[in-house]
C-alpha cells in the first residue's frame, strides 16, 4: 500500500508542470497581445472577444457551421472578422464576398496558413496543394498541368474508371435484386480509394491494415485546430503537448510506406518495364521528370512522396464526398433528378466526352461543390 504522503507527491508534480506550462503560455500570450496593440489592423466588425482565447468559446460544439452562420447575420452579413487565440480569421459568407476573395484579390488570399501538421507530414510543403504561393508553386503547378493532369494522362485511365465503376454498378444491382440494403458512402469510397490506386499505383492495391491507419491519420491531422496552430508563437506549445512527437511517429511511418511504393516501381523499371505511356501510373511520371535535367525546380524523392500523398488524399475522401452530395442533391429534387436521369440514359455511351451538353447533370455538380 502507498503512503498518502507518497501518492500526494506523484501527484503533486504533475499538477506542478501543468500549472507552469498554462502560467508560461499566459504569460506569453498576454506580452504579445500588449505588443501587438501598437499595429492595431483595421478589421471587419465581428463578435466580442475574450483575453487570451479570442472567440473559441463562440465555437465550441459539434456544428460551427451554425454558429458561423448565426454570428454572420448579427454582425455580418458579407464579411465577419473572428479572433481564434492569436489568429484573426475573416469569415466570407455571400457569393458576392466571395467571389471578390477567390475572383478578384484572389492572389492576396493564395497561399494557406502556416500550420504544423502539412509542414512535417508533406516533407516541408513540398507538393503543390500545400506550398506557400509563389515560384515554387507555380512550377509546381504547371508541372502538374502539363505532366499529370492533362487531357491525355486522364483519358489514358478512362479504362479504368469505366472497369470500377461498372463494378460498382453490378453490386448496387445485385443487392437491389436480393432486397439488401447497402452503405453506399463505403461503395463509393471504396470506389474512388480503388481508381485512385490504380491511377497512382499502376495496378489494384487494396489498402491494406497498414496504409488505411496511415491515410486516417493523415487525414485527421489535416483538420480542425489544434492549440499550437491557434498560439504560433509559442514554439514550445506542440512540444509539451506531445503535437509534434505525434506528427513525428506518423510521417515517420507514412515514410515507410512511400518508400515500400517508390522501391515497388523503380524494380520495375530496373527489369525493363515497356515506356507505354497508356500504362504509365503517376509514379512513374514523376520518376521519369526526376530524371530530367532541365526542369526549373528538381523533383526529388520528397518532392514525389508529397505530391503522391496529396493525390492520394484529395482523390479518394474528396472525391466520395463530392458524389455523395450530389446525389443527395438529386434525390431532394426529383424534378431535377428525373431530367438527370433521362440524359445519363440518352447519352451513355458518350458521357465523357459530350459531358458539356448534359445541362442538368453539369449544373449539379457545381452546385454541389
Amino acid at each position: 500500500m502507498i503512503p498518502c504522503s507518497s501518492s500526494f507527491e506523484a501527484f503533486k508534480i504533475p499538477c506542478i508542470f501543468t500549472l507552469a506550462t498554462i502560467l508560461i503560455v499566459t504569460l506569453s500570450i498576454i506580452r504579445k497581445q500588449k505588443l501587438s496593440k501598437t499595429a492595431a489592423l483595421n478589421l471587419p466588425p465581428g463578435p466580442w472577444k475574450l483575453p487570451i482565447i479570442g472567440n473559441i468559446h463562440q465555437m465550441v460544439g459539434d456544428q460551427p457551421h451554425r454558429r458561423l452562420r448565426d454570428l454572420a447575420a448579427k454582425y455580418g452579413p458579407d464579411v465577419m472578422q473572428l479572433q481564434l487565440g492569436e489568429l484573426n480569421y475573416i469569415i466570407i459568407s455571400t457569393p458576392e464576398a466571395a467571389k471578390l476573395v477567390m475572383t478578384t484579390h484572389d492572389i492576396a488570399f493564395a497561399s494557406r496558413p502556416n500550420f504544423l501538421a502539412p509542414d512535417i507530414m508533406f516533407y516541408g510543403c513540398k507538393g503543390m496543394a500545400f506550398a506557400p504561393y509563389g515560384e515554387y508553386w507555380r512550377q509546381m503547378r504547371k508541372l502538374s498541368t502539363r505532366e499529370l493532369f492533362s487531357a491525355k494522362r486522364v483519358q489514358s485511365f478512362r479504362h479504368i474508371r469505366e472497369e470500377e465503376v461498372s463494378n460498382l454498378v453490378a453490386s448496387l444491382t445485385r443487392s437491389a435484386d436480393a432486397g439488401e440494403p447497402v452503405n453506399l458512402t463505403h461503395m463509393l469510397f471504396k470506389l474512388t480509394s480503388t481508381i485512385t490506386s490504380r491511377a497512382v499505383l499502376g495496378k489494384v492495391q487494396e489498402l491494406n491494415d497498414a496504409f488505411q491507419v496511415v491515410v486516417d491519420d493523415l487525414a485527421e491531422a489535416l483538420v480542425g485546430f489544434r492549440v499550437s496552430d491557434l498560439y504560433p508563437s509559442f514554439k514550445l506549445l506542440p512540444i509539451l503537448t506531445g503535437y509534434r512527437a505525434k506528427l513525428c511517429k506518423m510521417q515517420k511511418a507514412t515514410d515507410s510506406v512511400m518508400d515500400q511504393i517508390i522501391s515497388e516501381h523503380q524494380s520495375r523499371r530496373r527489369a525493363g518495364r515497356k515506356d507505354d505511356d497508356e500504362k504509365e501510373d503517376l509514379v512513374d511520371v514523376l520518376l521519369n521528370l526526376s530524371e530530367k535535367q532541365d526542369l526549373d525546380i528538381p523533383i526529388t524523392m520528397e518532392v514525389i512522396k508529397a505530391v503522391t500523398l496529396e493525390i492520394f488524399l484529395a482523390g479518394i475522401e474528396t472525391t466520395s464526398t463530392i458524389i455523395e452530395w450530389t446525389m443527395s442533391e438529386l434525390i431532394n429534387d426529383p424534378r431535377v433528378f428525373q431530367k438527370a436521369q433521362e440524359e445519363v440514359r440518352q447519352m451513355l455511351e458518350k458521357m465523357e466526352r459530350r459531358w458539356n451538353s448534359m445541362d442538368m447533370m453539369s449544373q449539379s455538380t457545381p452546385e454541389s461543390l
